[in-house]
């Protein structure tokens, strides 16, 4: 990073770059986001996806888990996201009018 070599992130990096910062710094949303968009805004980082990473952190602000988010907003082509996820995934996306809506598979 300090080099200011161009830096490539992937999306599966930053899904672990936030189980890390969430399990053993134990980081809020908030703190969570600052990373994110910190990064974001580094000029030789450049972030896989960096919309659909911006859209996740806008959900995850508003409720949503943030591995979920993303999941969800890789997915704008479909018509629907459908998850086995029981702990409330589907009701807050239901509740946040998300596109594509998610459904509970029972």
């Amino acid at each position: 990073m300090a080099s200011g070599a161009p830096l490539f992130v992937t999306l599966s990096v930053i899904l672990e770059l936030v189980w890390v910062v969430r399990a053993h710094y134990e980081f809020s949303n908030d703190d969570v986001a600052a990373v994110l968009e910190h990064l974001s805004g580094v000029r030789h980082v450049m972030m896989e996806r960096s919309d659909v990473v911006q859209l996740a952190v806008d959900w995850m602000r508003r409720g949503l888990d943030f591995a979920d988010a993303l999941h969800l907003a890789c997915s704008e082509a479909c018509e629907q996201f459908a998850t086995f996820d029981d702990r409330g995934f589907a009701r807050k996306a239901a509740k946040l009018g998300v596109v594509p809506p998610v459904v509970l598979l029972r």
